[in-house]
């Protein structure tokens, strides 16, 4: 299985979706969540277990879905849930 880089793939997805002004920003932090580094991003994630992880509960759920106006499509999804599987780390891929 190919190894997801949290830089490269993951940071972006969060950033752009959930790091929001008015989400979950630094300002704002809705629900005491902050998407926009990997310290804080950890705090909703459970290495090893997406099923346990709240940001992943959160992209997934049948109730209450995030983000609310454009939910994730199920590609990046499958990125965040590979990542965690993988355990998370604060990988970059990138090349130079």
């Amino acid at each position: 299985m190919t190894q997801i880089c949290f830089t490269e793939q993951v940071l972006p997805i969060f950033m752009n979706s959930c790091g929001t002004s008015g989400c979950h920003d630094a300002k704002t932090a809705e629900g005491d969540y902050v998407f926009t580094d990997y310290a804080s991003i950890m705090k909703a994630i459970t290495p090893g277990n997406a099923s346990k992880s709240k940001a992943y509960e959160a992209i997934t759920s049948t109730d209450e879905i995030m983000p609310p106006d454009n939910p994730l499509p199920l590609d990046k999804r499958t990125i965040i849930r590979l990542w965690i599987e993988q355990g998370a780390k604060q990988t970059n891929c990138a090349s130079n």
